[in-house]
């Protein structure tokens, strides 16, 4: 994989070397002898310096060339695992975290999903209830778009079970990812929820 000039025809370093050679400079303690084979002996290292370097048209094969990871800030992915912590803000009696998976996209936009589980139990049925949740990393929220996802719930009970939707947005107050939905039962529910949202620094 070597470097393209803009022209297709490179220094002939040997045959300028054998001209100099070969001409009535090369003598003894001739200075002007000395600077040139100097240049030559410059461009050929910079000739074989660009001989390593990779061109935009090379092709690069990620498997055998390429080692690491990309940073986040260069578009790479940045992984982990946290618990979060819950706050029952509307018809719920408890609920629990489970830990949650999360994944960081480095770009312009700077994305995070989220995707896990939690347990809760509504306090009556047919009532809006809200779960607020901490994110992975603390997001200066300006508007509940800026989180978006959906979340599902389900028990069971003797021969049948219950289940709900969700929405999840954010509340750009307390900086919390909300879970929404009606209530449909008091039991305790498995709540499984993934949702991105946008990182803006504080």
């Amino acid at each position: 994989m070597a470097w393209k000039g803009r022209t297709a025809q490179r220094f002939d370093i040997k045959g300028t070397r054998a001209v100099l050679v070969n001409s009535r400079l090369a003598v003894k303690d001739n200075p002007l002898y000395q600077v040139q084979t100097n240049l030559i002996s410059a461009v050929e290292e910079v000739d074989s310096a660009l001989d390593s370097k990779v061109s935009k048209t090379d092709k690069i094969n990620l498997n055998e060339q390429v080692t690491g990871m990309l940073p986040v800030q260069n578009g790479g992915i940045l992984t982990g695992v946290y618990l979060p912590e819950l706050t029952l803000v509307a018809n719920l009696a408890n609920a629990s975290p489970y830990y949650t998976p999360w994944s960081r996209y480095g770009n312009s936009i700077n994305l995070i999903n989220v995707t896990g589980k939690v347990s809760l139990q509504p306090t009556a049925p047919s009532v809006l209830t809200e779960l607020g949740m901490t994110i992975p990393f603390a997001s200066l929220f300006e508007h509940e778009e800026q989180c978006s996802g959906v979340a599902s719930g389900v028990v069971s009970f003797g021969a049948g079970t219950d289940n709900f939707a969700a929405t999840v947005t954010c509340d750009p107050l307390t900086g919390l990812a909300l879970i929404r939905w009606f209530a449909t039962g008091t039991d305790t529910y498995d709540v499984r929820f993934n949702f991105t949202y946008q990182f803006i620094p504080k």
